[in-house]
């Protein structure tokens, strides 16, 4: 017998809800819900209480709103009035209306849309909701919305967590309960099976096969930082920061990886020092891409740099109708790509040219004709900037080139009577070159010229190399280092890695904040086929979202079960899983010998000892249940109304003619049987011959024979010798 649980099923409790994470269903009150056995992936998120308020209309209401305006009262002062009559041609419903809110097409009066305003409008049939996008800062006091104002109050403080359990007790995902704790919610008021024993074995791990991944994105005691991993080389030089943050939790909708204005709140921020600091705030890039994190991160740190670097290869008139392979060295990493030149100068060049093989986002590259169509120069410009002032290096693998390298540096320092010590270049090969001091008419040093370049009244820095293809970094002196932002530390992004890589053996500090409206996301996956049961607490607080898959899992629907006696005194017997040997549920035996767990039922018969166990396997083959049988009996009889069944007429007039058939085939067989005995006599008849007997015959013929000859022989005998006395 199963038991019933007096849960809803998350199908039917998350469904319906709005909130500002658009994609999901959400509930706000407290609540445990049943997890159906066919739902084999399931994903909660919990989410803190945003700043919101929201207006439940009737039909009518609507109707007028076609004609009236929607106003934000802010803290500001400045009220924003939205005019949606203006634009009532453009939607029936308030699920379009929250649509042309988000993505600006309805502006108010002043040109702001409500994504400005740090709000998201959500909308289910009847009711529109708003919602406050940053919980730090409450930016909207309240909405008017036809005559009625309602307040948008501060976001309480969210200490719920999300656990999953069998209805036997046994604890799937969550943070572990203490005793009192698990006495308190393994109640059959709870969903849980009167004989349900808390046990933790499997929590967070797996259960039966099924996978279970937590993630705390606003801190908690098992995981602080469940959005990130950090890692460093043995001597700390070497820093690289992981993000997870493709997680279905920011995305607007489940099979594309955009984070959008009526997705969730995140800010994730990177800290190098004053100078070099990146944040990027979902809720304010439209068409962010969150799979790149650590490339907008990467991006951000590199254009608070105040260097760049330009390379320039050039190419002689030979190179027509070619395909030039080359190589890049920049900030330690090797890059490759090739140019395919036009087969005469009257082509137009394009920047199909050039093909870059991962220096896509590092670059921007250029190929133009010389003048005189004297050949061609291929440019390759950094994107975002050099934090590190290096050059880049570019190296053709088969024709004859000329490289120049050019590091760009802007300084806060006066052009007008600039004089400085400019300090030194480190070289690939590990060489220095010492720079001195310079006014704004430049320099040679070595194979490098310096220029001092007045750009808007400031000392523009430029270093190029005359001659040869090594590396360079420049590292300025203590004046100009004071008036630029430059770093000894390399920014780079490999396999989605960000990796903060120091040079000079100082200090390699990052620091790294990240913020989220999301509390935690729980994955569960691969489930069993079995009902579970979803405890959420402290929601009163906190709102959550679930979205689950019904998909099957091949091979992992266990049906083998394993009994074994623990307590022969006591008849307590313990059910597991006989694949993987974890425990199911622990019983004791009824008056009947019987055991109930869920939709199974075992009976135990004899006496057996304690430590004895079964394996039973549950089978779902039809040629094992009565089914069949029983739609035969029910087309037994015609059925007039349907006009359908007379199976046994049917069944009848079949053995009949069979039985016609039988018959005949039996007399035929005897009449052969006949045919076959008298046939096999006349063949006795005449061919029956005995060996042995004629066998004796020829000896008797052949004794006779000898005795006539031996008669023959003896008158012979005679008769000569008669003939001899005569």
């Amino acid at each position: 017998s199963k038991a019933t649980s007096t849960k809803l099923s998350v199908v039917d409790d998350f469904k319906g809800n709005i909130d500002a994470a658009n994609p999901k269903a959400f509930l706000s009150n407290s609540h445990v819900s049943t997890i159906d056995a066919d739902i084999s992936k399931i994903k909660i998120d919990a989410f803190v209480q945003q700043s919101s308020t929201r207006f439940t209309l009737t039909n009518d209401n609507i109707t007028s709103l076609k004609s009236s305006q929607i106003t934000f009262d802010m803290t500001t002062g400045d009220d924003q009035v939205f005019n949606v009559g203006a634009k009532s041609d453009l939607w029936t419903d308030l699920s379009t209306l929250s649509d042309l809110l988000n993505n600006g097409t309805i502006k108010s009066g002043s040109g702001n849309d409500i994504k400005s305003l740090g709000l998201v409008a959500v909308a289910n049939q009847n009711t529109i909701a708003f919602t406050q996008a940053n919980n730090v800062t409450n930016r909207v006091t309240a909405v008017q919305l036809l005559g009625t104002t309602e307040n948008m109050a501060p976001a309480p403080t969210s200490n719920s967590d999300v656990y999953v359990f069998t209805k036997e007790g046994r604890q799937i995902s969550g943070p572990t309960l203490t005793d009192a704790e698990a006495l308190e919610l393994l109640v059959p008021a709870n969903g849980f099976n009167l004989n349900a024993i808390y046990r933790n074995d499997y929590a967070n791990g797996s259960y039966r096969g099924s996978f279970s991944d937590v993630k705390y994105f606003s801190g908690s005691p098992e995981s602080p930082t469940g959005f990130l991993k950090e890692s460093a080389s043995a001597d700390g030089a070497i820093k690289n920061i992981e993000f997870f943050l493709e997680d279905k939790s920011f995305q607007t909708q489940s099979n594309v990886t955009k984070a959008t204005s009526n997705s969730i709140d995140a800010v994730v921020g990177v800290k190098i020092n004053d100078d070099f600091q990146a944040t990027l705030n979902f809720a304010e890039e439209a068409d962010l891409d969150i799979t790149k994190v650590s490339q907008h991160m990467a991006s951000g740190l590199r254009k608070k740099s105040s260097a760049n670097s330009v390379t320039t290869l050039s190419f002689d008139a030979s190179v027509l109708n070619k395909i030039e392979p080359f190589s890049v060295v920049f900030e330690g990493q090797k890059y490759s790509g090739k140019i395919i030149f036009p087969k005469s100068f009257d082509e137009t060049l394009t920047i199909a040219n050039v093909i870059l093989e991962g220096l896509e986002d590092r670059f921007t590259p250029v190929l133009k004709k010389k003048d005189g169509n004297a050949g061609f120069d291929l440019s390759l410009t950094s994107k975002d900037g050099v934090p590190t002032s290096e050059s880049i290096q570019i190296i053709s693998e088969n024709t004859k080139s000329v490289t120049q390298q050019t590091v760009i540096v802007e300084t806060g320092i006066a052009y007008e009577n600039f004089s400085a010590d400019l300090g030194q270049l480190k070289l690939g090969n590990g060489s220095v070159v010492d720079l001195g001091t310079m006014t704004t008419e430049g320099g040679v040093v070595g194979n490098f010229t310096v220029d001092i370049i007045n750009k808007s009244g400031k000392a523009e820095i430029t270093i190029k190399t005359n001659v040869g293809t090594d590396t360079f970094r420049y590292q300025p002196a203590d004046t100009i280092a004071a008036a630029t932002n430059i770093l000894s530390k390399r920014i780079s992004v490999a396999k989605d890695i960000l990796t903060i890589q120091e040079l000079d053996g100082g200090a390699n500090d990052v620091d790294i904040n990240f913020q989220t409206n999301i509390k935690s996301t729980t994955t569960l996956s691969d489930l069993p086929e079995e009902e579970l049961l979803l405890v959420l607490e402290d929601t009163s607080n906190t709102k959550f979202s679930v979205d689950y898959s019904t998909e099957p899992v091949p091979g992992l629907s266990s049906t083998n079960f394993k009994l074994s006696l623990k307590s022969a005194e006591f008849g307590v017997y313990e059910l597991s899983d006989a694949d993987t040997g974890q425990s199911i549920a622990t019983r004791t035996i009824d008056k009947d010998g019987s055991i109930i767990v869920n939709d199974l039922k075992f009976k135990v018969s004899g006496t057996p000892a304690e430590g004895d166990s079964f394996v039973v396997s549950k089978s779902f083959a039809s040629s094992l249940k009565s089914d069949n049988i029983d739609d035969m009996l029910k087309i037994a009889k015609f059925d007039a109304a349907n006009k359908s069944g007379e199976f046994n007429t049917k069944l009848d007039a079949l053995l009949f003619g069979l039985s016609k058939h039988v018959s005949s085939a039996e007399i035929y067989k005897e009449a052969a049987e006949g045919s076959k005995i008298a046939i096999e006599e006349m063949i006795d008849k005449f061919s029956s011959v005995s060996l042995d007997t004629e066998a004796a015959n020829l000896m008797q013929q052949q004794q006779a024979y000898q005795a006539l000859a031996r008669v023959l022989s003896t008158a012979k005998e005679m008769i000569d010798t008669l003939m001899e006395v005569i």
